[in-house]
This record gives C-alpha cells, sequence and structure tokens, in this order.
C-alpha cells in the first residue's frame, strides 16, 4: 500500500495480496486513494482501489506513495522487489512498511535512503536475516520500528480463522471436492 497526502487526506496504493483487498474499501471510506501492484493485473482492480498495474509498471504509482506497505510473497520474480531504485522513486518524506519477507526489500538500499533522512522511515516485520542479528542497524535506528514477525496474527482472531479454514477443507477433503487456500507450486504461494 502507498499512500500519499491529497486535501489533507491520505491516498495509497498497493503491493498485492488477499489481505489488502479487504482493507481497500475501508481506506477509501477514510479519505485514502489506494493503487495496487500485482502479477496478473487483468484480475482487475479490488474494491476500493483506484488503479491496479502489475511489477512491470510499478514503478508508476510509486511516486505517488507516501507510505509503501510490502505485502507480496516471495518468488524469484519478486526477491528485492524494492530495490534501491524503486526506493529512490518513493517521494521525500515516505514510509516503508515490509510485513511479508524481507528477501522482497534491498535493505542496504533501506538503510541509505533512512541514513540521508530523505524517507521518513520504515516499520520492518520481516528481515532477510532472521532473527534478526544483536548489532543490525535496524534495532537502533532512529527511523525504523523493529516487530517480531508478528504482522500476520491477529490475536483475537488468528486461531479461530485458521481452525475454521481446517474444518471447511476437512469436510471438502471428505466430500471429494477441492480445498480452500492451495498453493499453487507453478507460482510459488
Amino acid at each position: 500500500m502507498a499512500y500519499s497526502r491529497s486535501r489533507g487526506l491520505s491516498r495509497g496504493g498497493h503491493w498485492r495480496g488477499w489481505y489488502w483487498s479487504r482493507r481497500g474499501p475501508a481506506l477509501s471510506a477514510l479519505g485514502s486513494r489506494c493503487y495496487g501492484v500485482r502479477r496478473r493485473p487483468e484480475l482487475g482492480i479490488p474494491a476500493g482501489f483506484e488503479n491496479v498495474v502489475g511489477f512491470d509498471e510499478m514503478q508508476s504509482i510509486l511516486p505517488f506513495g507516501d507510505i509503501a506497505v510490502i505485502t507480496a510473497p516471495l518468488t524469484p520474480a519478486t526477491r528485492k522487489l524494492m530495490d534501491a531504485k524503486r526506493l529512490a522513486l518513493l517521494p521525500d518524506g515516505a514510509i516503508v512498511v515490509n510485513v511479508a519477507r524481507g528477501a522482497l526489500l534491498d535493505e542496504e538500499a533501506l538503510l541509505c535512503e533512512l541514513d540521508s533522512e530523505r524517507l521518513r522511515g520504515a516499520a520492518l516485520d520481516v528481515f532477510e536475516g532472521e532473527p534478526l542479528q544483536a548489532d543490525s542497524p535496524f534495532w537502533k535506528h532512529p527511523r525504523v520500528l523493529v516487530t517480531p514477525h508478528v504482522s500476520g496474527v491477529s490475536p483475537e482472531r488468528h486461531w479461530d480463522r485458521t481452525l475454521t479454514l481446517f474444518e471447511e477443507n476437512w469436510r471438502l477433503w471428505s466430500e471429494g471436492k477441492a480445498l480452500r487456500n492451495i498453493v499453487d507450486a507453478e507460482s510459488g504461494y
């Protein structure tokens, strides 16, 4: 999700994921303009989003985002998705959030942008090397919020959703029907 201010409100964009397809309507209701990036933009624009582009057009929306939230799966095509070139396209004062996989983000390039104070900050829940080493500059960086790889867990809903999915798939399997949330080995997720 990438956001930028417009008339005192935020507007945004997004780097794919079912999670954000549920957030678009809520964010747009609050005055955000949401833009997306997905592997297959031909699948359409989710509710609450103004536009969705493919990875090859990602650079066209980055200059509009004050907040870039990375939610993509890690595949050979997404490794270092947010590299130095793409980070440089974010506007001055932007914030980068990574709640997906550490290898999607060029951490050295991010540190350079943060050290130069061009980017306002980063909220990082994942890192290329985990656990994050004790001497990592991210721990003490004044522009970085580090969380312990918990962004995908909602304490009040995670286990209920997980159990519901398991029970539904057990029922479907018992009836010889197709299961939900099957991994596509070709896509890598």
